[in-house]
């Protein structure tokens, strides 16, 4: 099917789901303008930012040297998809995160392009307060909190919640619960690691009322997450530094 043909099938196929949408009372009519301006022009203001991101990481490179790269059959795949997560990003950041990974995975290291596609993978699967999370996870001394003073300041609000008490609301006691659900997606994704309590000699393992497992004693950044980080340039400078 020619790309002229493919194209005025879609027209129709888009007009014919805003005529019947806009038959339906109430919600018809906002959701025919929905499909039929607000996500095809959001989409596309959302691909031209990924281009100019993209663009702005590559640009050391020689227009020959990236036009080469990207017809490797690898990399045609991961812009592919990248291209896919972009048209659905819901923010800036996930632009860059996107990217970057493109960017860190467009070589001719054949290893590379298997690990951006695998990067790009797990970043499909996490929300923006996940990867907040994650990247919260690197300072792990009282120096490093301080280095990392700026971030730890701007996502305060998602990495220290407020726990909940006998006398919390309803909602706070949801919001808990979800930003729990948030920390053990991590763990089951490998990036994060929970860090048990070993039990003195002669001692029984101390358990979690909650869960009826093991107490945990802290989590802690698997190989899988810090590489993670590192396609999404989220490693900052005094990690790099160490």
């Amino acid at each position: 099917m020619s790309d002229e043909l493919q194209t005025n099938r879609t027209d129709r196929i888009a007009s014919s789901a805003k005529a019947v949408f806009g038959m339906v009372p109430v919600a018809g009519s906002v959701l025919a303008e929905i499909v039929g301006e607000i996500i095809p022009n959001q989409r596309m203001d959302r691909l031209v930012k990924f281009v100019e991101k993209l663009g702005e990481r590559v640009e050391h490179l020689e227009a020959g040297t990236f036009g080469d790269r990207c017809k490797i059959p690898d990399c045609v795949n991961l812009i592919e998809d990248a291209l896919f997560l972009a048209a659905r990003a819901k923010s800036d950041e996930r632009l860059d995160h996107i990217a970057s990974i493109v960017a860190n995975g467009i070589s001719e290291d054949e290893q590379k392009r298997i690990q951006a596609d695998k990067m790009l993978w797990i970043l499909e699967k996490l929300s923006d307060v996940e990867v907040i999370l994650l990247r919260g996870m690197l300072p792990r001394t009282s120096q490093e909190y301080e280095l990392d003073d700026a971030y730890q300041n701007r996502h305060d609000n998602v990495l220290l919640p407020k726990s909940p008490t006998m006398n919390s609301e309803w909602s706070e006691v949801e919001e808990a619960t979800l930003f729990d659900s948030f920390r053990q997606h991590l763990v089951e994704l490998n990036l994060v690691r929970v860090r048990y309590k070993k039990p003195n000699r002669n001692e029984l393992p101390e358990f979690d009322e909650k869960t009826g497992m093991m107490k945990a004693g802290g989590r802690e950044l698997t190989l899988l997450g810090r590489m993670f980080l590192q396609y999404v340039d989220l490693i900052p400078h005094w990690v790099r530094e160490q």
